[in-house]
């Protein structure tokens, strides 16, 4: 088996180098919506869509193919990031060859005409769907019934909700607590404001020095930016990113920096303001944020694509809702399938809307868990109704999400997507149309 896949593996390194050898490729194709959104805007958010190098067929199947695949992934995106070192690249992909940034007009046409690239899509903005379905689909009545002597009720399936996370402390969802914060050290009182609110296509940094420190960390009252577009991001001494903040967060601590320095940047896009955020605490010492699900029956896992940390917590609380809908416990408001259990995906904000970008690495997260926790359903009660949507009556199999789509229905995964609930006679939403 081992000398397949090392066969294999150097038959891929040759399609690779005919790739390479190959004819100047046609350029990228661009998403409408991208040169639209170009001519008033300096930036655009954009999905990157990678060519494949062809996994060739091989004696190696199944899972060393998949690893083959992702290799080439990973060795496609890296060269693609070194051609175009200015790119500020949010996701990086497993199972879809491709990569989430914000690009200029300038960067665009370098990509256009980069062979290795063969799409530019929009990273459209998707918003919350419709969140009630038991009484239209009976399935109480399903309860009762068998399957291989098995009540159909969910029992040893996990359903993983792509949506704007769970209240999993909800009594009917568990009841639990994650999130345990470690200081080790002295903390202090200290006074740090941005503006309230902040302005439109603006940055500034902040430095903050303590002498005698060994180490330091600051403690935000509350931070609340645009989700998404606009961030804090914290730096130690040499410039190193150990953080980036989007969205909500309320009497966060940032993660340590090493000696007596930390610097904090506010970056906002040309677009929509929030309050920015205060700091009222510096500490001499470590900071160390942990996740623990062992006390959680219900909601078993999950991650908050959004902030970009562990806690997957519901701010808006449609995914709660939709949680509740699938696998509730409760006595007198059961969920369609209540001995399931569930994985919070949070890629929606606190506005109950997301990017694309964000839902496609929700989607991956959930099928390369698959196994680890029995993943069998992916639900996202989420539609595209904004900038870039189109009213589809046909697939739209061609979008990046499509093939992260289509990996989880590989790895057996079932996907379900709401069509729509805006009242639409001449088609679904995106990505209902996948």
């Amino acid at each position: 088996m081992r000398s397949s896949c090392i066969f294999c593996t150097k038959i891929l390194l040759l399609f690779g180098l005919l790739c390479m050898l190959s004819a100047s490729a046609p350029a990228a194709s661009v998403d409408k919506a991208v040169e639209q959104t170009l001519d008033s805007d300096e930036e655009v958010k954009v999905i990157i869509k990678l060519k494949d190098v062809p996994v060739p067929p091989c004696r190696a199947a199944g899972l060393e193919t998949a690893v083959m695949k992702r290799s080439m992934i990973r060795s496609q995106q890296e060269k693609v990031k070194q051609k175009h070192k200015g790119l500020e690249v949010r996701h990086s992909y497993s199972t879809v060859n491709a990569m989430s940034t914000k690009i200029t007009r300038a960067q665009l046409k370098e990509l256009r005409d980069d062979p290795d690239v063969e799409a530019v899509f929009y990273d459209r903005v998707l918003h919350v769907s419709l969140d009630a379905s038991i009484p239209q689909i009976d399935a109480d009545n399903a309860w009762a019934l068998q399957l291989d002597g098995y009540n159909l009720t969910g029992a040893g399936e996990t359903i993983c909700i792509v949506d704007t996370g769970i209240d999993y402390s909800h009594a009917a969802l568990g009841g639990c607590s994650i999130t345990r914060i470690e200081l080790n050290g002295t903390n202090e009182t200290y006074s740090l404001e941005s503006a309230h609110p902040y302005a439109d296509d603006f940055e500034q940094t902040w430095k903050i020095t303590k002498p005698g420190y060994e180490n330091i960390a600051v403690h935000f009252k509350n931070l609340t930016t645009e989700s998404n577009y606009d961030y804090v991001k914290v730096a130690d001494s040499s410039g190193n990113l150990i953080a980036i903040l989007s969205g909500s967060h309320d009497d966060e601590w940032s993660p340590h920096a090493d000696g007596d320095t930390i610097y904090l940047t506010l970056d906002t896009d040309s677009s929509v303001t929030d309050y920015g955020f205060v700091i009222d605490h510096v500490i001499n010492g470590t900071t160390n944020k942990t996740y623990n699900w062992s006390s959680c029956p219900k909601v078993i896992g999950g991650w908050d694509v959004v902030n970009g940390d562990g806690d997957p917590m519901d701010d808006e609380k449609h995914g709660t809702h939709c949680a509740g809908i699938a696998a509730s416990t409760d006595p007198t408001y059961r969920g369609v399938a209540p001995d399931a259990n569930l994985i919070a995906m949070k890629v929606l904000d606190s506005s109950g809307s997301g990017t694309t970008s964000d839902i496609i690495a929700g989607i991956e997260w959930c099928t390369n868990r698959s196994s680890e926790y029995n993943i069998s359903v992916i639900s996202m009660s989420l539609g595209c109704n904004g900038a870039g949507c189109t009213h589809y009556q046909t697939y739209c199999n061609a979008d990046p999400m499509a093939v992260a789509v289509d990996a989880a229905v590989d790895a057996g995964i079932a996907v379900t997507i709401a069509s729509g609930n805006q009242g639409w006679s001449d088609g679904i939403t995106y990505p209902a149309c996948i």
